[in-house]
């Protein structure tokens, strides 16, 4: 049985730096988050908030007195983390530019993983200034009947490594119409830039296999974009 049940959090705030120009120069967060209840929810949840709703320097925040409190802290955060930037930045109070527009979006679903699992997927795309934004996927794959986070070391043997990576290399170069997976093909390519081919960042168990993702960066530039 599920030991498991989720409730959500919902939380868009649009903030503009200037009070008679709302749409110049804002701050906007844009959350939909999932979050467990049930007797394996503590922990859970302390997962999510490691991985999903982390600050500039990555740390996690804190859990308050409810998950809403929570995300009303995190856009808190996010806001002056903007207004920080602004001030560092050194811009006339009248003439702050939109390209210090700051944006954060989540949006949270739970997914079929087969039989005794369910998998967590949450797409977060955020802009801080700069030339363009960016976005990734956390993906967090549980045991439906104690709420237990699953690794791939629990779901291969041991020494799955290795083999594991050449499957997928050879799957990514087969998606990619690359001619063959050798590692001078993949670098001409554009991927793994000019280091060995390493394991995917983020997994995702389905019914009928397992979705492995390279989150934008990981092995690739950014026009590239994300490669499951």
């Amino acid at each position: 049985a599920l030991s498991l049940t989720f409730d959500s959090v919902v939380l868009k705030r649009r903030i503009s730096f200037y009070k008679d120009r709302p749409d110049a120069t804002y701050c906007e967060v844009d959350i939909h988050l999932l979050y467990a209840k049930g007797e394996a929810a503590d922990a859970f949840n302390d997962t999510l908030l490691a991985q999903l709703l982390t600050n500039m320097e990555g740390k996690p925040t804190p859990m308050m007195t409810s998950m809403e409190a929570t995300v009303d802290s995190f856009a808190t955060r996010f806001e002056q983390a903007w207004r920080n930037e602004i001030q560092a930045d050194g811009f006339h109070p009248d003439s702050v530019p939109d390209f210090l527009n700051f944006t954060y979006s989540l949006r949270t679903q739970l997914l079929p993983a087969g039989e005794g699992h369910m998998a967590y997927h949450a797409l977060t795309e955020t802009y801080q200034g700069g030339a363009h934004g960016s976005y990734w996927s956390t993906v967090i794959n549980f045991d439906t009947a104690t709420g237990r986070v699953l690794t791939l070391d629990d779901i291969f043997r041991a020494g799955y490594e290795a083999p594991l990576l050449r499957l997928i290399v050879r799957q990514l170069a087969k998606d990619a119409g690359l001619p063959n997976d050798s590692l001078a093909t993949l670098h001409e390519a554009g991927y793994f830039w000019d280091e060995a081919p390493k394991m995917p960042t983020e997994f995702q168990l389905q019914p009928d296999g397992i979705l492995f993702i390279y989150n934008v960066y990981d092995i690739a530039c950014y026009a590239m974009g994300a490669q499951a």
